[in-house]
């Protein structure tokens, strides 16, 4: 007997080729089981430096609005001190020139106000002349109408 398989009948290069079969996982070094363990310490690694980090530039950003508050601070009130009187100056020219406008519109306004009124009068007269036609010619045709059906002014 013969210890050989016997060969199979076909292609000759499917016999001549052997089959690949990969390496068992565990027998490669490392395996499935280590990756997600090195991934999850290294995403909690980076949360807790991300978050202390964070909770220090708190501290610095305080520090520098106080320096920022105890420098700068004197400086732009020396600034504003010497524009202050520019400023007051220019807000009283503006406040002068207001009262100046609202004056002259007051003014225009009394005037047109006066016109409008001159203008009234000769309208107002030629629509009560109008309504007065009018409530004559009405009282006729009312007459009129109520003598058909016995109602008449005689």
């Amino acid at each position: 007997m013969s210890t050989t398989p016997p060969r199979a009948t076909g292609s000759a290069s499917s016999s001549t080729t052997p089959k690949f079969t990969p390496p068992h996982p565990r027998k490669a070094g490392g395996g499935p089981g280590k990756l997600p363990l090195i991934l999850g310490i290294s995403a909690v690694a980076y949360g807790a430096y991300y978050y202390y980090g964070q909770q220090n530039e708190k501290t610095l950003g305080q520090k520098s609005a106080e320096y920022t508050n105890g420098v700068l601070r004197p400086t732009a009130e020396e600034t504003l001190g010497k524009f202050g009187s520019k400023v007051d100056k220019t807000v009283d020219e503006g406040k002068s020139r207001i009262n100046e406008a609202t004056h002259t519109l007051e003014q225009k306004a009394e005037h047109l106000k006066q016109r409008a009124d001159e203008y009234k009068k000769p309208v107002l007269n030629t629509i009560d002349n109008a309504d007065r036609k009018i409530e004559k010619e009405a009282s006729k045709v009312s007459s009129g109408i109520g003598s058909w059906f016995g109602y008449g002014s005689k």
